[in-house]
């Protein structure tokens, strides 16, 4: 082995004997090439001098070499590399024109190790010394920055907001509503969902619509009937408007009359509070007792003559109605007083009794 058989670069350890398969390269003669003997020079920051000279066994090893920077076969690089080629090397030819590189972690070292004299003798400028801030800046700072915060958690409130309205309109959409159930209906009230209408109602979709209609029923006569009376009055103490159309309103009274729904499913039904609820079934209640009790439900005298069977007329010329009276057999409640009450002497046993008032064609009228 002679005497340079390492790498000639500055702060790079490298030889032939460490194991590693590096490749190592002589410098371009002279009579070669000038140029390039040069070139390698400056790339491996070398001065030939006392020191120093360039002979056949100064060498520079792969490590400074690019892949790209060989015309045939690569030094190998990795440890998987190394045990792929067992110990065998192979030639590996430098192209034309190429020159040795230095890797950033070498340029850091050797900035580090050797710094120019410019920057060894280079003065540290002075400190500058902060300026005074007076008492009323500093305050103008904190209450810029305060202000500043201030406005970037509204944008975030605001951004919240925007998501929770979007949520919320989402979830109204999907909450039970009069034009819901009536979109399921299909077209005109008929269709394969016209039950689900009839089965949260009691009736068709245009049955409710005629309904609606019979009621005649506004915001204003709406509010409360039966404590104010005079419309003006009414409209004098209406309060903020209800979130439910006055369909919506109904459509969930009926659902409360026929299915028997508590107030939280209804309220979580229609996305509004059990009070509301309340309120809503409460005044639609007082509503509809005043319009429909006023309708009369005795017939006239002049409609029981002309449908009186002819048996009646001859026997009982004036019977108006037929009354009857049953008994329903129910069990026996715990407490004695309800015992009393409830007990019947015709049964013997705890009945509920109801009286049935039936007019000639076969309707209940009471």
């Amino acid at each position: 082995m002679g005497l340079h058989d390492h790498c000639c670069v500055p702060n790079c350890n490298s030889r032939r004997d460490d194991g590693m398969m590096r490749a190592f390269h002589g410098f371009p003669e002279k009579g070669e090439n000038v140029k390039r003997k040069k070139e390698w020079l400056i790339a491996t920051k070398r001065d030939e001098g006392p020191h120093f000279r360039v002979t056949k066994e100064t060498v520079v090893c792969s490590e400074h070499f690019l892949d790209s920077d060989y015309s045939g076969a690569i030094p190998p690089r990795t440890a998987e590399e190394r045990a792929a080629a067992d110990g065998r090397r192979h030639t590996c030819r430098l192209k034309e024109g190429v020159t040795p590189h230095y890797s950033d972690a070498e340029k850091e070292k050797l900035l580090k190790t050797r710094p120019s004299p410019r920057v060894r003798s280079a003065v540290p400028p002075p400190k500058k010394k902060p300026k005074p801030v007076s008492p009323e800046q500093a305050e103008i700072d904190r209450l810029r920055a305060a202000l500043q915060q201030k406005i970037t958690e509204v944008e975030g409130l605001q951004k919240r907001c925007g998501s929770l309205e979007a949520e919320v309109k989402q979830l109204r959409g999907n909450a039970f509503s009069y034009a819901s159930l009536r979109a399921q209906s299909g077209a005109g009230g008929q269709g394969k969902q016209t039950s689900l209408f009839e089965f949260y109602t009691g009736m068709s979709a245009a049955e409710f619509d005629a309904l609606y209609q019979f009621l005649d029923v506004s915001e204003e006569n709406i509010i409360s009937p039966l404590q104010a009376p005079d419309p003006s009055a009414r409209a004098r103490g209406g309060g903020r408007p209800s979130s439910l159309s006055l369909q919506d309103q109904l459509v969930l009274v009926l659902m409360r009359l026929r299915l028997g729904l508590l107030e939280r499913d209804l309220a979580h039904r229609f996305d509004i509070s059990e009070s509301t609820v309340s309120r809503t079934f409460c005044k639609w209640i007082n509503y509809v007792y005043l319009v429909l009790g006023a309708l009369p439900i005795w017939p006239s005298w002049e409609r029981v003559a002309a449908t009186m069977p002819q048996a009646f007329k001859e026997t009982y010329p004036s019977t108006y109605i037929i009354i009857d009276a049953t008994e329903i057999q129910v069990e026996i409640p715990a407490s004695l007083s309800s015992q009393s009450q409830n007990y019947s002497d015709y049964k013997s046993h705890t009945t509920h009794k109801a009286v049935v008032t039936v007019v000639w064609w076969r309707s209940v009228a009471f």
